[in-house]
């Protein structure tokens, strides 16, 4: 009876309608429920009289429009009541909240009966890196949608971080470190929900020191040298092999530069110690056995490949079993064997994952038949182990844990052992793709057969240095010479792409994972150690066209003048033998901007000959700082050139053959670094050397005063 006597009502009413601009409302609402109350009632059809006729204050007038026809008026009220108490239906957004489908001229300012969920939750740091003990910058968050009633996050942030529930700012001084791990953070109101995902990482930085001197670090847990060093992804190194006996044997057992530890006593760094164990507290030891001339290589899973190696540098053969090394749990697992068991070869780690393994020396029996004796004499013949250098190449894939051999080998010869291989990016001029090539250059080659050495000493009879450069194309299984390239000769040398922290310069042209820098080094000398002076930089460029992308190549020598304005002081002109470096980003001002790049470092090594010693002929002398053993220490910028007035001007040397430009200059540990001009090069400043020489090192980047790998601290 209700509905009739309302209806009779509603019949003597003249009509009513809104007009105005046209919309498309987005407000999320319930058609129907012009009183906000969450559900469609005979309380509605009264809120439309209301509103009609008693000036009823509305904030959904989409809501009142229950026939949906962009006007309200009687015949709203009455499809309302059709829909209640006969067999109308209420248009859409009904029986649900939602928008406005059809555009008309009234809007929803707000709906208390549907509230707009929260959309496109994102935070201002979506992954972020903290340190122990540092406040971090606060974290806020933005989203769209519905206003956020409140913020949740699961799990709970590191200790001494807190997300504020109302705002969803991230802020606080963490307290305890933690690897990177993904928090899920929610935002809500009663009309739903948007959640993010934000990953946060807290280390343990380095402890800031003072600038411009070499600090004492904790010492090994086994003395050692001849070893490897690898950094893990987590600012680790993990230090395997090697050896304390003049190469006359050599050690099984590895152990691990942690930063976030402190020896006992503390050392003048003031951070790290070695760890010499597993979780079980016993020696982590190499499954292979001891071993020198061995590779360690990080795989894309963190682990870390150790493959071939010898046991002495005299007769012993070669190790032919590989394994992995787990940093989670601080152990090896063996893995099989080498198609072919070699040492003193390279191992490159590829953007596929797999690693490519070139050349080096293998163990070969050869039988000899000495014609100075009879037939059937215990002389007449005899066996004896050589070990030439090789030319084959071959694939580990991580996934099998297999070896594999590679249909292409190395065009010289004779192979080449003691080499640098690095990857290029290629084509693409992008670092980490399927485009990427190997580059070989620098070792020697011994003679083959029975002529080949019968140890693995220095200086071989009849080894030759190999001057040239070779390309390695995994994906089409092809090698060949970089033709044009006649480099200085030198074993034992590194080879660093100066990409590898970016590979763009620092006025924005793409192309430095194309540019490699050769260093160090010695002349296989079978007496004395003699270092390399010389320095050289190879670019490639691609046509497009051909095998390997048209790929070619040129030698830039960088800039020498201080070679001969410090070489007294150590300086980068001083030929090291015996020494790596290690690629460092940094952030330098060049022609007044602030940008981010990359300098090459090197310390200590040996040089020359020393004073003659009547006993000993090689005797080491450290003669103030330089003599033989090199205590000081260079950097290389590949973008600064010094030999220009204007030493940031890569324009004034860019050429087809060389687009980046890029030349460098080295500079010396003497803390008058230039910048936009050449004040503070070769200066004569006093440079700030090793508290002692050292040769037969390792030199790994570890983290700053962040505690992140790779940033310019």
């Amino acid at each position: 009876m209700l509905r009739l006597r309302i209806l009779a009502f509603l019949s003597l009413i003249t009509l009513v309608s809104v007009a105005g601009a046209s919309t498309l409302s987005a407000q999320s609402f319930l058609r129907g429920d012009g009183n906000g109350s969450g559900m469609v009632d005979i309380a509605d059809a009264v809120f439309v009289l209301d509103y009609l006729f008693q000036s009823e204050p509305a904030e959904c007038l989409d809501a009142i429009d229950t026939n949906d026809d962009g006007g309200i008026d009687i015949a709203d009220g009455i499809a309302l009541l059709d829909t209640l108490f006969g067999s109308g239906s209420i248009p859409a957004p009904f029986p649900s909240c939602g928008p406005d489908p059809t555009v008309d001229t009234l809007g929803c300012a707000s709906s208390g009966s549907c509230v707009e969920p929260p959309t496109d939750l994102v935070y201002l740091v979506p992954m972020a890196s903290y340190v122990v003990g540092t406040p971090i910058v606060p974290n806020s968050p933005t989203s769209s949608g519905g206003p956020v009633d409140l913020y949740t996050v699961s799990p709970l942030l590191p200790a001494g971080l807190t997300l504020d529930p109302v705002t969803g700012v991230i802020s606080g001084t963490p307290i305890v470190a933690s690897s990177m791990t993904d928090y899920a953070i929610v935002a809500q109101n009663s009309g739903g929900s948007a959640f993010t995902i934000v990953s946060i990482a807290v280390n343990v930085g380095a402890p800031e020191l003072a600038a411009n001197q070499f600090y004492e670090g904790p010492s090994l847990q086994t003395h050692r040298y001849g070893h490897t060093a690898t950094t893990l992804a987590d600012g680790r190194v993990l230090i395997c092999g090697g050896s304390d006996e003049n190469f006359l044997s050599s050690l099984d057992t590895c152990e691990l530069f942690d930063q976030t530890l402190t020896a006992t006593p503390v050392p003048d760094s003031l951070s790290g110690e070695f760890i010499d164990t597993d979780f079980a507290g016993d020696p982590i030891v190499m499954q292979q056995g001891s071993s020198v001339f061995h590779t360690a290589t990080k795989l894309a899973d963190g682990t870390v490949l150790l493959c071939g190696g010898t046991t002495d540098i005299l007769g012993a053969e070669t190790v032919d079993v590989a394994s992995r090394f787990d940093p989670l749990t601080r152990t090896f697992t063996t893995i099989g064997a080498l198609q072919a068991s070699r040492f003193r070869h390279t191992a490159t780690a590829m953007a596929d994952g797999t690693v490519l393994i070139v050349g080096g020396q293998r163990a070969v029996v050869e039988t000899i038949i000495d014609p100075n004796f009879p037939p059937g004499s215990p002389f007449f013949q005899f066996e004896i182990t050589t070990f030439p250098s090789t030319n084959d190449i071959e694939k580990f894939n991580p996934l099998t844990n297999t070896f594999s051999t590679v249909r292409a080998e190395l065009s010289t010869p004779r192979g080449r052992t003691s080499h640098t291989s690095t990857v290029i990016a290629g084509f693409d001029n992008t670092l980490g793709t399927a485009d990427d090539l190997v580059i070989t250059s620098g070792g020697v080659q011994t003679l083959g057969s029975i002529f080949a050495p019968q140890n693995k000493g220095p200086g071989a009879a009849g080894a030759a240095l190999v001057h040239s450069a070779e390309f390695i194309d995994p994906a089409l299984g092809f090698a060949g010479v970089l033709p044009g390239i006649d480099l200085d000769g030198r074993v034992r040398g590194s080879i660093v792409n100066l990409g590898d922290l970016g590979t763009t310069t620092w006025d924005g042209v793409d192309g430095l994972g194309n540019v490699l820098l050769a260093f160090g080094g010695d002349l296989d000398s079978p007496t004395c150690e003699m270092g390399v002076s010389s320095s050289e930089l190879l670019v490639m460029t691609f046509s497009g066209f051909g095998p390997s992308s048209g790929l070619s190549a040129v030698a830039v020598s960088p800039d020498t003048a201080q070679q001969g304005a410090e070489s007294a002081l150590c300086s980068a002109g001083t030929g090291r033998a015996l020494a790596g470096g290690v690629l460092l980003p940094n952030r330098r001002v060049r022609n007044g901007i602030a940008s981010d790049g990359a300098w090459l470092f090197t310390a200590g090594g040996v040089t020359s000959i020393g004073p003659p010693d009547p006993i000993n002929p090689c005797a080491v002398v450290d003669l103030v700082g330089c003599g033989d053993v090199v205590r000081g220490g260079s950097f290389f910028d590949p973008q600064y050139n010094a030999a220009l007035a204007q030493p940031w001007d890569l324009d004034a040397t860019r050429s087809p053959s060389n687009p980046t430009g890029v030349a460098g200059s080295w500079l010396t540990t003497d803390g008058a670094i230039p910048d936009d001009s050449l004040e503070g090069y070769g200066d004569g400043s006093p440079v700030v050397t090793l508290n002692a020489g050292r040769l037969l090192h390792t030199m790994s980047a570890i983290p700053g005063l962040d505690g992140v790998l790779g940033t310019a601290d």
